[in-house]
């Protein structure tokens, strides 16, 4: 959602809490905005509906590396943000921070069926 679309007449409504698809995201919640040759992941920092469409503003995590002992990805914060429209979302799962240390994250995907299932996500 680009900013020149705004409009003066255009509602814009501020949420703390939202659930998309049975998944609740919130502040600080860790999202998958896209697959390359691994996760790309997000940590939202606001949560929009403009007009009728629900987007995330998001701080981007750059992908480090995985973690097999840990079926985890380990993040570091970037300065950079970006919005994304919540039907966009390519991965609708529940991910969680579990370990902050410095600037890195560790996001465990535990919800990844299996290493087979995320190359296929990976390749579309």
């Amino acid at each position: 959602m680009a900013l020149q679309e705004l409009s003066p007449d255009t509602t814009v409504l501020q949420f703390k809490v939202v659930t998309v698809k049975g998944v609740c995201y919130r502040k600080g919640s860790a999202i998958i905005t896209s697959f390359h040759e691994q996760p790309v992941f997000g940590k939202v920092v606001h949560i929009f509906k403009v007009s009728e469409k629900l987007v995330f503003v998001y701080q981007k995590l750059d992908t480090v590396e995985f973690r097999k002992p840990l079926n985890s990805f380990k993040v570091r914060h970037c300065a950079e943000f970006s919005t994304i429209e919540a039907n966009s979302l390519p991965y609708n799962h529940k991910l969680h921070f579990v370990q902050q240390v410095e600037t890195h994250v560790i996001v465990p995907c535990r919800s990844f069926l299996s290493t087979q299932d995320f190359n296929a996500n990976a390749m579309a």
